[in-house]
Formats: structure tokens, C-alpha cells, sequence
């Protein structure tokens, strides 16, 4: 005999599957983006920085708003391929996702760069991005983003460093928003 709260679970199962079952079908069909740190200059912030991070969630979320999925690379390369060590990481990384199995069919590079200038009267943070967007597996470039120059944005005089950082990502979510919506348009113009 069914009591009032014995239905509850097979309605859950019930529901579940019928929610599930378009999300599943549909995994074929999208259309998914690496997004990496390209840090091939040693002037570029740090692939793993707060700085960064900001701009990736920025570029993550524009190709988002364009129908385009975002990944990790956790989520993509082999174990290991996605820290690779040497000089020219972004062409390790382009191919070890350029492998035919893998689950996306583009990828971004960001490159972060921030400076700061101190002088008696004033601190000035000058910030920079650029982005490159390479189809795969063919490694055929897409697009890129670059400013001509940094932009600049004035810091108050006595700035230690937690108040360059919270400067730094202001400027870089700025930076990254623009960088974000030219990107994912090229992404989406290439689908």
C-alpha cells in the first residue's frame, strides 16, 4: 500500500530521468572551449594568480552567453599534459588537446599582463590582455585580442600590495569583459 510519502521517491526517480534525458542527448552536440593561461612571456601574470583566474571567469563567461562551453583542463588533457613543464607550454598544451578523442572543438589562450609604477605623488597600475583562439584539432587560428597598449588606472599613493591586487583585478575584469566578448564572437562565428 502506497502512503503519502512512499510515492515521493519513484516521482523523484521519474522526474529525474525526464530531466536528464534531453541534457545527456545533447552532450554530442555541443560545442566546447578550452580556456589556458598562455604565459609564454615572463612578463604575463601567473596561470594560477587571483589576477588571472578573474580574467578566465570573465572569458569563461562570455563564450558561456554564446552557447559555448567552457572546460578545464583537468576536464580535457591527460593527467599531467595540462602542467606541462618547459618553455613554450601553450604548444604543449594545443597538442594535447588537438588529440581526436578530445571533447572540445576550440581553444583559448589569455595572457594576463599587469605593472605597476610608483612614483613620489602617485602609484599607477598599468594593465594589458590578450587573447588567441585556435580551432581543434587542426590548430588553425581563429582570431586574436590584443590592446595596442595598457590601459592606465591610478592607485591611491600609499598602495601596499593587497590593494595593487584588488586594483589589478578590477582593471583586468575591465580588460577581460572586452576581451570575453570579442573572443567568444569569434568562437561563435567559427562554430
Amino acid at each position: 500500500m502506497w502512503t503519502h510519502r512512499a510515492w515521493r521517491l519513484p516521482l523523484f526517480i521519474l522526474i529525474s530521468v525526464l530531466i536528464a534525458a534531453p541534457i545527456v542527448g545533447s552532450r554530442a552536440d555541443e560545442t566546447a572551449v578550452l580556456i589556458v593561461a598562455d604565459d609564454e612571456s615572463r612578463d604575463t601574470v601567473p596561470g594560477g594568480s587571483s589576477v588571472f583566474r578573474t580574467a578566465l571567469v570573465e572569458v569563461a563567461a562570455a563564450a558561456l552567453k554564446k552557447g559555448i562551453t567552457p572546460k578545464g583542463a583537468g576536464e580535457v588533457l591527460a593527467k599531467g599534459s595540462y602542467n606541462p613543464k618547459g618553455r613554450n607550454k601553450f604548444a604543449t598544451l594545443v597538442a594535447a588537446a588537438a588529440k581526436p578523442t578530445s571533447p572540445v572543438d576550440f581553444m583559448v589562450g589569455i595572457a594576463v599582463y599587469v605593472s605597476v609604477k610608483t612614483r613620489s605623488y602617485s602609484t599607477i597600475l598599468e594593465a594589458s590582455i590578450a587573447t588567441r583562439s585556435l580551432a581543434l584539432p587542426s590548430g588553425k587560428s581563429i582570431g586574436n585580442f590584443r590592446l595596442d597598449r595598457p590601459k592606465r588606472y591610478p592607485l591611491p599613493g600609499n598602495c601596499e600590495r593587497k590593494c595593487v591586487i584588488e586594483g589589478a583585478k578590477k582593471a583586468i575584469l575591465e580588460l577581460a569583459r572586452e576581451a570575453g566578448a570579442v573572443t567568444a564572437e569569434q568562437l561563435a562565428d567559427a562554430k
